[in-house]
């Protein structure tokens, strides 16, 4: 083999190598992408189920508390969810009222008012840090 023909068999082999390089850079690129995704889908799907969570206890709570005999006539139920607006960092808190009107006409005291109109407002904090919507 002459020293043109080596030299032409060197390029040729250093040149197949050249076309290889980087495709390990681009399978990583993708399959980060695509981890990333996946690592996404999961978080927000368990952040839904959480929420879900806890809505029926709050739900179950309240039956609780309405199931003790509690007879109200009329019953509203306000929740204030603004605090989710707050910049994140920012201290920030939920809200609920419940009004209820008891009737007290059964009771046959006299002086007494034939209802009486019951409000609690109860807050809870939102942590500073948490992503808000």
């Amino acid at each position: 083999m002459t020293h043109r023909e080596t030299r032409h068999a060197t390029q040729r082999h250093r040149g197949g190598l050249r076309n290889e390089r980087g495709s390990i850079s681009i399978w990583m690129a993708a399959s980060s992408f695509i981890m990333i995704v996946l690592v996404g889908l999961a978080v927000d799907l368990g952040g839904k189920v959480h929420t879900q969570q806890q809505a029926r206890n709050v739900a179950a709570q309240a039956a609780r508390t309405g199931a003790q005999e509690v007879q109200c006539v009329t019953m509203s139920v306000s929740v204030d969810t603004g605090g989710f607006q707050a910049p994140i960092g920012t201290t920030a808190q939920v809200t609920a009222t419940v009004t209820c009107t008891v009737n007290l006409s059964d009771l046959a005291i006299p002086g007494l008012p034939g209802s009486r109109t019951i409000t609690e407002t109860v807050s809870s904090p939102i942590d500073a840090y948490r992503e808000r919507r």
